[in-house]
Parts: C-alpha cells; structure tokens; sequence
C-alpha cells in the first residue's frame, strides 16, 4: 500500500506538467498565428488578394477614370495577362480619348484571346470612335463568326 500512495502524487504532478505544455504550447501557437497575421496584414496590399480588378471596376463605374487606371496599372504589372484588365484598360483610353492607343491594346487582346467575343465588339467601338467604319465592320463580322 506504501507504493500506491507513493505513486499517486507523481501521477498528478506528471498531470499537471502534462496540461501545463498543452496549454503552454496552444497558446504559443495562438501567438504565432497573431504574429504572422500581423505581419502579413502590413506586407500584403488589397491587390495581392485579386481584389485589384474589383476595385478598378467600383472606380470605373463611379466614373473616377484615373483611379481606375492607377488601380488597373498595379494589377497589369503583377499579371500582365489578366484579359479582363486589359479590356477594362482599353475602355479606359477610349474614355481618354486614346483611340489609338485603345485599338492598339484591343488588336493585341484579340490576337491574344481570339475567343472572348467582348473584344471584338469592344474593338469595333474603338474604330468607330476613330472614324473607321470598314474596320468596325470587320470586327463585327470576327466577333459575330461571319468571316
């Protein structure tokens, strides 16, 4: 019986340094995920999160054009092929008043992503725009499959 009781205040004070640790190690982690949060909060923009292009149309929309093109210029450098960045930057320098600028990003767009109809339609806005009607039908024909 000596042994018994001899055991038991072991037993409970291995317990104790048992939940200790446990507790000890949760919240370390708690603490560690706090950290990196907060670091990472600081590091990491609104772009690196892809809302960069939803941000870009809230500003399109609101019609704050600079804004929007600031705002698309940031996610253009981070993907350069992002296709709905590009058209919405197209529709920008039409705004502009960019019309060959816009054509020119719109034929690359085209080439590039030959099966998004938008860009086509967007395309034969820009030749109007610039007075082009042959080439505006042309692009409508190429975004209707007619050619």
């Amino acid at each position: 019986m000596v042994t018994k009781r001899a055991a038991r205040p072991g037993l409970r004070a291995g317990i104790a340094r048992g939940a200790m640790w446990m507790i000890g190690s949760r919240m370390a982690d708690r603490l560690i995920g706090v950290v990196s949060t907060a670091i990472l909060a600081r590091l990491l923009t609104p772009d690196d999160f892809g809302v960069g292009l939803a941000r870009a149309k809230i500003a399109f929309e609101e019609q704050k054009f600079q804004e929007s093109l600031d705002i698309l210029n940031r996610t253009l450098a981070q993907d350069s092929e992002n296709c709905e960045a590009r058209l919405l930057q197209a529709r920008l320098l039409q705004i502009q008043k960019k019309q060959a600028e816009a054509i020119k990003a719109l034929e690359d767009l085209q080439r590039d992503y030959a099966n998004v109809v938008e860009v086509p339609v967007q395309l034969a806005l820009a030749h109007l725009r610039a007075g082009d009607r042959a080439k505006a039908v042309v692009a409508v024909r190429q975004a209707l499959n007619l050619d």
